[in-house]
């Protein structure tokens, strides 16, 4: 055999031990039908190998070039699972994952179904994370969008974009182009105090009482452990205490702290008869927010009577 099949492998008889370029096999071998062919699997419908016959003595053939036609099990283009609108944020980037765009096809890998871009957007570009150039591709694989390989990155411009794509298997393509929708958007927040902080004169209490209600644009409140807020210097805020957290104080925090009771705010106890306090704080995250809130904490402060009642500040 002076070249073996690209797409396959020549196995001899029932051991089915596989032929290699060294190997050597006799004409009553071939009659009988005993070297047989196995098919790769791949999408390819045609092989060949080449041999040499030679003789006791010594004389060889020209090459002989043997064409092998393989019939597909299953021809059809790949099926779609999953097409979603791809939601990325203003000026960041955002990870083409299965649960946005996913094809499958019966007789081919993923890495051999392929997405091919028809046209540029004008809110972004995708690139390659694993290439790490930054240059924008217009083809990739569902495999690279299975090992999260396909980035689409922002370019500081909202608005909606609707890419006309192909998906072919190699062999077999759709006829109509697919719509893949890039939606960019910029993130919006919004934040409002719940009940007030009660704590009494010279102690201590969380802030867990601050539930803030934190929304993007879309609804959707799962990003609110990025959240962090800040306490704002102004002559009004914490006049009669301060904020601690693990004993240290702190000007700034995230919402896990809050929601962990981590967050306390500990009154002076300087004054006999404490008015109310108060704390203005900023809440921000990430990715940047538009229209950062401003949440305004009101603190009650209590003190002990003599016949063990409280009393509360005015307010």
């Amino acid at each position: 055999f002076q070249q073996l099949p690209e797409h396959g492998k020549l196995l001899l008889g029932a051991s089915n031990m596989e032929i290699d370029t060294e190997a050597a096999v006799s004409a009553s071998l071939l009659q009988n039908g005993m070297i047989q062919y196995q098919h790769d699997n791949s999408e390819t419908r045609n092989d060949s190998f080449v041999v040499i016959a030679s003789f006791q003595d010594s004389k060889t053939s020209k090459p002989l070039r043997v064409d092998i036609k393989v019939n597909p099990v299953n021809d059809e283009s790949p099926l779609s699972i999953n097409i979603r609108t791809l939601h990325v944020w203003l000026a960041h980037e955002k990870t083409l994952t299965s649960s946005d765009l996913l094809y499958t096809d019966k007789d081919t890998i993923p890495g051999n179904v392929r997405f091919i871009l028809q046209d540029d957007s004008t809110l972004g570009k995708f690139i390659s994370r694993r290439a790490g150039t930054g240059d924008e591709i217009k083809e990739f694989s569902q495999q690279d969008i299975n090992d999260n390989d396909v980035v689409f990155v922002g370019n500081n411009r909202t608005g909606k974009n609707e890419l006309l794509y192909r998906v072919t298997d190699g062999v077999e393509a759709h006829r109509q182009l697919r719509v893949l929708r890039v939606r960019v958007r910029q993130l919006s927040m919004s934040a409002v105090p719940n009940t007030p902080v009660r704590v009494e004169a010279g102690g201590r209490a969380p802030l867990s009482t601050l539930i803030v209600n934190l929304s993007r644009v879309d609804g959707d409140s799962s990003f609110v452990n990025d959240v962090v807020f800040t306490v704002l210097q102004r002559n009004a805020s914490l006049r009669y205490g301060h904020l601690e957290m693990t004993g240290q104080h702190v000007s700034q925090f995230s919402y896990l702290d809050l929601v962990e009771s981590r967050v306390l705010y500990v009154q002076s106890g300087e004054d006999q008869w404490p008015p109310n306090d108060m704390l203005l704080v900023s809440a921000n995250a990430t990715p940047e927010v538009l229209g950062v809130p401003v949440v305004r904490v009101q603190v009650l402060i209590s003190y002990p009577t003599e016949n063990g009642s409280l009393l509360h500040a005015n307010k």
